[in-house]
């Protein structure tokens, strides 16, 4: 089933990262970072589907060392990097070219170049964990060079705005695709309380569930438990609860709405009378009104 997942990250000189490093890794390919004279070679890692290198007049060892080249700071951010989910509906072919199209988005909202990997599920997970790197330059490219910095992504107050857009044509994007493929599926970008509070929910928002990690699914592979897992366990049983409630409630509001009307007392006829032919009482004439 499609999820919506939309990670970004930053490549930062501040913590001893490297963008030629980042590249090479999520490319399985072998860089040399020309600043550090570090050799990056990463072509026995696994699981690399596709590849491709968006606004950029070069191959992507060369963009990423002159990324390196251009930042002067022992503290600078050399890259940005946003994390998706591939829809499983969606053949090799239609993630390739939904990736393609995502990162083209980018580079027209920007003028940065992109690289995009796509990476095949774990063989120890979900079979289903299709998902893409992006690499995103922090400066603008033309042709084979870097320009100035997009300050628009950097500040606060321009930031948000810019990243909900890129969130929502995402969201766009799956969806047309998924419908193309003639999946019934569709993702939703909107937070649990942000969707739950959009429809109107009575009873409280589902809460979102811990996140794992590679370190703890791994334990919980293995049958072993987590305090996350037993965590998120009981969050998907609340959260079952919840729905049947809010079922319950929904129906209540609804029967509420409706006018009570009582059902009415037959009238008999005087010849079908059920107390004809009986002692004319005070009840048995209160029966026959």
């Amino acid at each position: 089933m499609a999820i919506y997942h939309f990670k970004i990250k930053t490549i930062s000189r501040a913590v001893g990262q490297s963008a030629v490093a980042a590249s090479a890794y999520r490319a399985c390919a072998r860089m040399t970072d020309h600043r550090t004279g570090q050799d990056c070679d990463y072509r026995r890692k696994s699981g690399h589907v596709a590849g491709g290198l968006v606004g950029w007049d070069g191959d992507a060892a060369s963009l990423w060392n002159a990324a390196e080249t251009a930042e002067r700071r022992k503290d600078a951010k050399l890259a940005r990097e946003i994390v998706l989910a591939l829809p499983a509906e969606l053949s090799s072919t239609g993630q390739v070219m939904l990736i393609e199209g995502f990162a083209s988005d980018l580079r027209k909202m920007h003028g940065i170049a992109v690289q995009w990997d796509i990476h095949a599920p774990d063989r120890r997970g979900d079979n289903r964990n299709h998902h893409a790197h992006l690499l995103l330059t922090t400066r603008r490219v033309d042709g084979g060079k870097l320009l100035d910095k997009t300050r628009e992504l950097d500040e606060k107050r321009t930031s948000g705005t810019h990243v909900e857009a890129w969130r929502a044509k995402w969201e766009t994007r799956v969806n047309a695709s998924l419908e193309q493929a003639g999946a019934a599926t569709r993702i939703d970008r909107r937070s649990h309380a942000r969707r739950h509070q959009d429809e109107g929910g009575i009873v409280p928002p589902p809460q979102p569930a811990a996140h794992l990690g590679p370190a703890r699914t791994a334990i919980e592979r293995r049958g072993r438990r987590t305090r996350a897992g037993v965590f998120n366990e009981r969050k998907a049983v609340a959260a079952k609860l919840s729905g049947i409630v809010a079922k319950a409630v929904d129906a209540l509001t609804t029967l509420a709405g409706k006018p009570f009307r009582p059902p009415s007392r037959p009238e008999w006829p005087k010849h079908m009378s059920p107390v004809r032919n009986q002692p004319r009482t005070k009840g048995n004439r209160e029966l026959e009104r």
